[in-house]
């Protein structure tokens, strides 16, 4: 399932992610790490495809086991989540991978906020929730208040 975003991206034969400022995040010199977990492989290639323009080193997954994995072997800054992955719910994903103590950061996507609580989100260990509607820009918002938080 395309969000609206994308799909009018896709009519209008642009990348639905241009519109959105290059800020990234500087950690002497290095490209900060991201675990990115998406159900939909189309949201998953594009918005990976951003975050590597906007300076990230991604490591993409398409279920919580792959996603646990990699947050386990990479130590990444922020790890994202939807919050409907295939084989686990990112809620859970979310509570293995901040057990794991290798990812302090975890931001879920769910593509129905208003039936997500963010009380639920905090209490799984997430910084916070994103509404996938919200489109690219405020994912990006929500990894830069998560990762500014954590600098200074």
């Amino acid at each position: 399932m395309l969000t609206l975003e994308l799909a009018v991206a896709r009519e209008a034969a642009l990348t639905p992610f241009d519109s959105v400022a290059v800020r990234c995040p500087s950690r002497a010199g290095s490209r900060p790490r991201m675990v990115l977990a998406h159900r939909d492989p189309q949201y998953l290639s594009s918005a990976s495809r951003h975050f590597r323009r906007l300076g990230w080193d991604v490591r993409r997954a398409s279920s919580g086991a792959e996603a646990r994995r990699l947050a386990f072997v990479h130590e990444p800054a922020v790890s994202i989540l939807d919050t409907e992955l295939a084989d686990q719910s990112g809620w859970l994903s979310c509570c293995k991978i901040r057990r794991d103590g290798r990812c302090d950061k975890v931001i879920l996507i769910s593509p129905a906020l208003e039936r997500a609580p963010i009380a639920f989100a905090r209490f799984v260990g997430a910084a916070t929730l994103v509404g996938e509607h919200a489109g690219i820009s405020a994912l990006v918002d929500a990894v830069y208040d998560a990762e500014c938080a954590a600098v200074g």
